[in-house]
């Protein structure tokens, strides 16, 4: 869920600056007190992006995900029977698809 930050007062920048100094993001004022905004680039870049998450499930399991699913299996069925969650059983049928029909 996102958020709105008002940045008006120094407390503002100095909470946002506790939470966002770890990613190489930074508040500073200019010289005529307007927030502006530093990001090192090199700090930034070490945030793995959504895409470059790591597969917590093997390409075996995935390979029964689509067995079960092509016997006819549930959903639900599959995410019992492989101890996975329903949403990663839905989210390997969907790449499944997607890659069949590129």
């Amino acid at each position: 869920m996102s958020k709105i930050y008002r940045i008006e007062t120094p407390e503002d920048v100095s909470r946002l600056n506790k939470q966002l100094n770890q990613y190489g993001i930074h508040f500073e004022y200019d010289l005529f007190d307007r927030v502006f905004l530093i990001i090192d680039n090199y700090e930034l870049q070490k945030i793995p992006s959504a895409e470059e998450k790591s597969r917590k499930i093997s390409e075996k399991t995935r390979e029964e995900v689509l067995r079960l699913k092509a016997e006819g299996a549930t959903v639900r069925q599959i995410a019992d029977k492989l101890s996975i969650s329903i949403g990663s059983v839905s989210n390997i049928t969907k790449e499944s698809l997607s890659s069949n029909h590129s």
